[in-house]
């Protein structure tokens, strides 16, 4: 990450990455000191997300479906802020 650490914004569906775009621009502006990492979890809300947002954010793919993933890339991001529904789902898969 940055000096300012990672906000992590996940995007489940193609409008959720759009909508995600003026957050995110505004973000950068706002906190130019954080990373800013983008998920997605369908190859066309990638797509639409690296078009739009590549500039701005690091743009991963993340299944929502396999806790272990979402884990690992929590692990690996280590995000100051991390969508809520991401957390429950990281705490279900710790052993």
């Amino acid at each position: 990450g940055t000096m300012g650490g990672v906000i992590w914004i996940h995007a489940v569906s193609v409008g959720e990455a759009a909508a995600a775009e003026s957050f995110a621009r505004r973000l950068r502006e706002l906190r130019p000191e954080f990373e800013l990492v983008i998920s997605t979890v369908t190859d066309t809300g990638r797509r639409l997300a690296e078009e739009r947002m590549g500039s701005l954010a690091k743009v991963i793919y993340v299944p929502f479906d396999l806790p272990f993933c979402i884990a690992h890339a929590v692990k690996r991001l280590r995000p100051n802020l991390l969508p809520a529904h991401l957390a429950a789902e990281v705490l279900a898969a710790e052993p």
